[in-house]
C-alpha cells in the first residue's frame, strides 16, 4: 500500500505534464477557414480591450451546426450562441432535440448551454428560424452589441434581439470581463458539431474597422489559444484545461525531483512562465505568467492569457524555480533567468509589503486575491512571501549576484522558529488535522501549536500524525473505489472523500501529490 502511495504524485504528474509537440492543434487552418471540432469556443486574445462592437464573420455547418461568443472573456465566459442546422438524415446517430432543435438560434449567457459541476451557466433561450438551416451552405452572420443585448442577423435577416439580462452577472476576474457589452470574441461549435469559419471583421459603433481576419493564416492558432505546445509544460492537472498554473506547478516540480528527475518537464514549465512575465509598466509589473494557454503566445496579442490575479502564485513559482535549483544545481538555466526572478521579487516586494505592518497585502489598485488567506496582512501569505524571499536571495547567490539576503527579508516577515513556512506543501497542513487527536491544542495556530507542544509530546503526536497520514487519509485516494485514479486528489476531505462541488476536484492532480515527495 505505502508503495502505491508513494506512486500517487508520480501518476498525477505524468499526466499533468505535456511533451512538447504532443498536443496537436484543436482547430484545423484550411483553404476555406479555421475548422474546428465540436468544443468550447477558442477566445481572440486580440478583442479584451473592445466592447460596442459588431461580430461579422462567415460560417459553414459541416454537421449539426456553429458557435460563437461575443463579449466574452479570455477564459469564455460570457454571450454564447449556437446556431444548428436542420439536421439532414445521418447527422447524428441520436441528437438531443430538446436541449438542441433544429434550425434554431441558442442563446446562453455564460459557461456552457449545460451547467458542469461548479460552472453554473444562464438559462437558454430558444430563437426557431423561419428558414432551415442547411449543412455546407456558407452563412454571414452579424452580432452587434448595445447596453440591452445582441442583435443576431443571419445572411441579411431581420435580426433576433436576445436581451443580456438573461446573463448571470459577475464580477471582472480572470473568467469574466464583468461586461455584458465588452470582451473579445470567439468561435467553436457545440459538441460533436463541426463548421468553418472565416472573414471575421469587428466594427466599433462609428464604423471603424477594429479587427479583420480570414482565419487562414498560422498565427490564428496562437491567437486564440489553440496552436499545438511549443513547450515541455506542466497543466494544473489532467483532462482540466490547457493552462500553466504556477501554483499547482510548486507541488509538482517536488513531485518531479523526488521520482522522474525530468528536467526538461522542470525548465519548460518554469521558462514558459517567465515568457509571460508582464512588462514594468503593466498592472502587474514584471509578475511571471500564473496561468498562460498552453497554445498560445505572448507575440499575439501580448500577456492577457496569462492571468496574474491569484497573487500568492507568484510567491508558489518563487519557491518552484528555487526548489528547481536545489534539486539539480543548474547554473546555465538561472543565469539566463535571473535578471526576471530578481525584477519578479523586486515588484513584488514594493507592490505587497504594507509599510504600516511589514507585511503582505493586496493595494486597492491591483485586482486579485490571496489563494491562502485574506488580502490584508494575513499570517499564511505574509510567511509564504516571507519563504520565496529567502529562497529568491539563495538563487542570487548561487547567480553570483550582489545582494544583501538578511535585507531581502522584512523584519515583520522573518521566520523565528524552526518551523520553515513552507506552506506550498500539506504536509503540516495534514499533521495539523491529526494533530487534534494528538497533544496539540486545536484552538490555536498552526505554528503556535507547534511551538506549544511539549518536548515529551512531540514524540506522540508526530507519530499520530504520520499514522494518520500513511494509514488514513492518503490511503483514501486509492480504496475509494467509486474515485480512485491511481493518481493523487486536488483536495481530500476529513472523511477520506475527494472535495467534489465547491472545491471543484481534479481526481488526477499534482496538488495532492505530497506523498511522492514527503515520503521520499
Amino acid at each position: 500500500m505505502y508503495n502505491k502511495i508513494w506512486a500517487l504524485g508520480v501518476r498525477s504528474a505524468q499526466q499533468a505534464c505535456i511533451a512538447s509537440g504532443s498536443a496537436p492543434s484543436t482547430w484545423e487552418i484550411t483553404n476555406d477557414g479555421a475548422f474546428v471540432r465540436g468544443q468550447a469556443p477558442a477566445q481572440s486574445s486580440l478583442g479584451t480591450e473592445y466592447g460596442n462592437y459588431t461580430l461579422t464573420f462567415s460560417t459553414k455547418i459541416a454537421r449539426g451546426g456553429t458557435g460563437w461568443r461575443v463579449a466574452a472573456s479570455i477564459q469564455g465566459y460570457g454571450q454564447y450562441f449556437v446556431l444548428t442546422s436542420e439536421y439532414p438524415e445521418g447527422t447524428f446517430l441520436n441528437t438531443n432535440r430538446t436541449l438542441l432543435p433544429p434550425s434554431t438560434l441558442v442563446a446562453n449567457y455564460g459557461w456552457s448551454l449545460v451547467n458542469q459541476t461548479t460552472l453554473e451557466t444562464g438559462p437558454n433561450v430558444y430563437y426557431p428560424l423561419p428558414f432551415e438551416v442547411k449543412e455546407d451552405k456558407w452563412y454571414n452572420i452579424t452580432t452587434t452589441i448595445n447596453a440591452t443585448g445582441y442583435a443576431v442577423s443571419i445572411d441579411g435577416s431581420d435580426p433576433i434581439f436576445v436581451f443580456n439580462a438573461n446573463g448571470i452577472n459577475s464580477a471582472p476576474s480572470t473568467f469574466s470581463s464583468g461586461d455584458k457589452t465588452s470582451g473579445t470574441w470567439g468561435f467553436g461549435p457545440f459538441q460533436d458539431q463541426q463548421a468553418y469559419f472565416t472573414n471575421v471583421v469587428v466594427e466599433a459603433e462609428n464604423g471603424t474597422v477594429l479587427y479583420k481576419s480570414d482565419l487562414k493564416g498560422a498565427s490564428v492558432l496562437e491567437e486564440h489559444g489553440v496552436a499545438a505546445n511549443t513547450h515541455n509544460v506542466c497543466l494544473d492537472g489532467a483532462k482540466r484545461d490547457r493552462l500553466v498554473w504556477t501554483g499547482d506547478y510548486a507541488h509538482t516540480q517536488r513531485i518531479i525531483a523526488a521520482s522522474t528527475a525530468s528536467t526538461a518537464f522542470s525548465t519548460g514549465t518554469l521558462a514558459y512562465a517567465l515568457e509571460w512575465q508582464a512588462p514594468n509598466s503593466s498592472l502587474y509589473p514584471n509578475f511571471s505568467g500564473m496561468s498562460a494557454s498552453m497554445g498560445a503566445s505572448p507575440a499575439v496579442g501580448g500577456t492577457a492569457r496569462a492571468g496574474y490575479a491569484l497573487i500568492d502564485y507568484q510567491f508558489l513559482y518563487l519557491l518552484a524555480f528555487a526548489d528547481y535549483h536545489r534539486a539539480t544545481a543548474d547554473s546555465s538555466f538561472l543565469a539566463t533567468h535571473y535578471p526576471q526572478l530578481r525584477r519578479l521579487a523586486d515588484s513584488l516586494a514594493a507592490t505587497l509589503v504594507d509599510p504600516a505592518t511589514g507585511l503582505v497585502s493586496i493595494p486597492p489598485s491591483l485586482p486579485g486575491i490571496f489563494f491562502l488567506g485574506p488580502s490584508a496582512n494575513a499570517t499564511a501569505p505574509s510567511a509564504l512571501f516571507a519563504h520565496a524571499l529567502a529562497r529568491a536571495a539563495d538563487l542570487a547567490s548561487a547567480a553570483a549576484v550582489a545582494a544583501a539576503s538578511d535585507e531581502s527579508v522584512p523584519d515583520a516577515l522573518a521566520n523565528e522558529t524552526a518551523l520553515s513556512p513552507n506552506l506550498s506543501g500539506f504536509l503540516l497542513e495534514a499533521l495539523m488535522v491529526a494533530s487534534r487527536e494528538a497533544a496539540f491544542d486545536s484552538s490555536s495556530s498552526a505554528g503556535a501549536a507547534m511551538n506549544n507542544s511539549s518536548s515529551g509530546g512531540d514524540g506522540a503526536a508526530t507519530r499520530s500524525a504520520l499514522s494518520h497520514l500513511l494509514d488514513d487519509l492518503w490511503p483514501a485516494m486509492l480504496t475509494n473505489d467509486a474515485y480512485a485514479t491511481g493518481s493523487s486528489w486536488e483536495y481530500v476531505l476529513p472523511d477520506g472523500a475527494p472535495g467534489l462541488g465547491p472545491s471543484y476536484t481534479s481526481l488526477a492532480h499534482p496538488w495532492g501529490g505530497a506523498p511522492t515527495d514527503s515520503i521520499s
